[in-house]
């Protein structure tokens, strides 16, 4: 998940919030225009956040999300 997909999540039910009415569409290009005026110093937040979920997903023990079952060696 990036850092993006992370800020949409936590913001899009306020944004269904304060724009009930609207479709799918529009509050994805709503959540767009919130994270373009966001600053670096907030950006860097949710990069962090994607970070260490990228981390906590591909470095478990045993699981094989993204690799061929013919490299996986048990």
């Amino acid at each position: 998940m990036n850092a993006f997909m992370i800020f949409s999540k936590r913001h899009r039910p306020l944004v269904h919030q304060r724009h009930p009415n609207q479709d799918n569409r529009t509050v994805s290009k709503i959540l767009g225009e919130w994270w373009y005026a966001l600053g670096q110093e907030e950006k860097q937040e949710y990069h962090n956040l994607a970070r260490q979920a990228s981390d906590d997903l591909f470095f478990k023990p045993g699981l094989n999300i993204g690799r061929s079952p013919q490299l996986i060696r048990l």
